[in-house]
């Protein structure tokens, strides 16, 4: 036991303490630290679109025909980046025949690749 009042300790407090400390330091020298965890794998994209998203780099673009995209379109690939969420996002070009271009988010989630709610105008 320490005395508070004059800061001196036993010889058990001190060999109690040491092989504490020691079993620290000769535990890490041996590899005994926790593994850290393995990121949780993202699910298979659901639609053709996010699958062609999910594959592809920031410049890549292809046709797909997607019925949640209303059919035929190209998808332009135009960014990835880490959101805030530490989530991996794309940012892309939706185009469709004879309609006007759409700039939109897709990220990769636990549940595999989503579309955001919001679309960039």
């Amino acid at each position: 036991m320490c005395d508070p009042q004059t800061m001196k300790c036993g010889t058990t407090t001190l060999c109690v303490a040491a092989a504490l400390l020691l079993a620290g330091c000769i535990g890490d020298r041996l590899g005994a630290r926790p593994e850290a965890q393995a990121p949780t794998p993202v699910a298979a994209p659901a639609t053709p679109g996010l699958a062609m998203v999910a594959g592809a780099a920031a410049g890549e673009s292809a046709r797909v025909h997607d019925p949640d995209l209303g059919g035929p379109a190209w998808i332009d690939v135009l960014s990835i980046y880490s959101a805030a969420s530490g989530r991996t996002c794309k940012q892309v070009q939706l185009r469709r025949d004879g309609g006007a271009p759409l700039t939109r988010v897709a990220c990769a989630g636990a549940g595999g690749w989503y579309w955001t709610p919001a679309s960039i105008t």
